[in-house]
């Protein structure tokens, strides 16, 4: 497998950390500003992670497709699903075992970016997802299929 294929994973893993920092900062600044908090703080917090979302998504998306074709686009988004499933099934397994571990906070990374979308059906929903609704967030890697274009045939190497 070429090495190219890694660019979007360790992309998203990279714009993953960064989403959380970035989390961490304005919650920890709306927390000492407010004294409670209330439905506005929580719709803002939830825009903020929206639109730092897409900026990424789009951001990462355009910058790929200079450099991938659709078949590239296509694996690197297969090699997050697959890392993504994976991810989940150890994380239901530590929970039928009466184990969580942070580990599984700095595991979520490469696919943190794509958190928007369990926001997004947790208010549709009215504060569940059902295990169906996972499904959506699993496969979200395949957004970047947008940015693929048809014409192109092979990678770049940079």
């Amino acid at each position: 497998m070429d090495n190219v294929l890694f660019r979007l994973p360790l992309y998203t893993f990279c714009s993953g950390f960064v989403l959380k920092v970035i989390q961490n900062i304005y919650i920890k600044i709306l927390v000492d500003t407010t004294s409670h908090w209330s439905r506005q703080i929580e719709t803002l917090t939830f825009s903020i992670d929206i639109i730092a979302s897409l900026f990424f998504i789009f951001l990462i998306g355009f910058y790929l497709q200079k450099q991938y074709s659709a078949k590239d686009f296509f694996l690197s988004c297969s090699l997050l699903v697959i890392y993504s499933i994976f991810v989940l099934l150890f994380e239901k397994i530590l929970l039928f075992l009466g184990i969580y571990t942070t580990a599984i906070y700095f595991l979520q990374l490469p696919t943190y970016l794509f958190s928007f979308l369990n926001l997004i059906i947790f208010y549709l929903t009215q504060g569940e997802i059902p295990e169906f609704y996972k499904i959506i967030y699993l496969f979200s890697p395949y957004l970047f299929l947008l940015f693929a274009k048809k014409n192109k045939t092979t990678c770049k190497q940079a």
